[in-house]
């Protein structure tokens, strides 16, 4: 089985007041954990992008780059909905990623889970409340002890979550 696995950047949390900066998606192989990049793309949504957004401020993303090289939603969309009706799809925290693409009108038919999800139950990290805290993609390297910083650039950080699905799925963790 294949799993596309997709990331993005943002300018925030918001899918209604932030914007896209950054998307990309690979493909990988459940069976011997190789990875594939299938799309990678710098997105500039809107004529004026925050320059002082965290994004821009904590990774090598640079503003200039998205400004001057970033496609539009529309440039890219009919490729990438094409990944997303072939594969099923994952990403690490759906709930954030799939929000800003779902609000941006793609559609994910072909949804498997969700590795946050299911890293929350294998980290058991206290929140202080009766639930598991989520954990970051950090804090899933970390524990893993895979030595790897990640750097909140959609294509690195999406190789990086599928290494995490592979870890699961040879642990026998990964729910579909």
């Amino acid at each position: 089985m294949k799993i596309l696995v997709i990331d993005i950047e943002t300018t925030g949390l918001c899918p209604f007041n932030d914007f896209i900066v950054e998307i990309a998606a690979v493909l990988l192989n459940t069976r011997n954990g190789k990875i594939k990049e299938k799309f990678h793309s710098l997105i500039k949504e809107h004529p004026i992008i925050p320059a002082d957004s965290w994004i821009f401020k904590n990774s090598d993303l640079k503003h200039e780059d998205v400004i001057n090289f970033g496609s539009s939603i529309e440039e890219i969309r009919k490729d990438l909905q094409k990944l997303f009706n072939k594969f099923n799809c994952t990403s690490y925290n759906q709930a954030f990623d799939f929000g800003f693409l779902s609000d941006r009108h793609f559609y994910f038919e072909n949804k498997t889970g969700d590795p946050m999800l299911i890293l929350t139950n294998v980290l058991k990290i206290d929140s202080g409340f009766e639930n598991f805290k989520w954990p970051s993609v950090q804090e899933s390297l970390n524990f893993f002890n895979m030595g790897i910083i990640e750097p909140h650039r959609a294509l690195e950080d999406a190789k990086i979550e599928a290494k995490l699905i592979f870890k699961l799925i040879k642990k026998g963790l990964w729910e579909k």
